[in-house]
């Protein structure tokens, strides 16, 4: 069994266009299962703005948009506190930096960065 759990979901949905109705049920899914089958710490994060990825920045996504990252956050920020569980938030992380080629995915000081953001998190559950 885990002593700790993160969860990172979100933004493929948002780029495949996925709906909301459809992401929250799959959120909740996971969610209720991890309180089902797990005494573990669980910590959730939001989704990165993906808009100011560079590219999105290049190539604007009609799937990606500020309010569709609100809307999808906010729904992470609702399960997680209805769970009980720890909320990491990453919206304000600094995406347009650090990039791989693609454009969207970290490379290695990106997850540097990234990792630097959520080990206090991770600290503090470890407790």
């Amino acid at each position: 069994q885990p002593d700790l759990v993160t969860v990172f979901v979100g933004a493929n949905d948002i780029v495949q266009g996925r709906s909301l109705s459809a992401f929250s049920s799959q959120l909740d899914t996971i969610l209720r299962r991890l309180a089902e089958s797990t005494n573990a710490e669980v910590a959730v994060a939001t989704v990165f703005d993906l808009t100011r990825l560079p590219t999105f920045r290049r190539s604007p996504d009609r799937d990606v948009t500020p309010q569709r990252v609100a809307t999808f956050n906010e729904e992470i920020r609702r399960a997680t506190a209805a769970y009980g569980y720890t909320l990491i938030e990453l919206f304000p992380f600094p995406v347009e930096r650090n990039t791989v080629g693609d454009g969207f995915h970290q490379d290695d000081e990106g997850h540097r960065l990234l990792a630097a953001e959520v080990l206090p998190v991770v600290r503090e559950l470890a407790r």
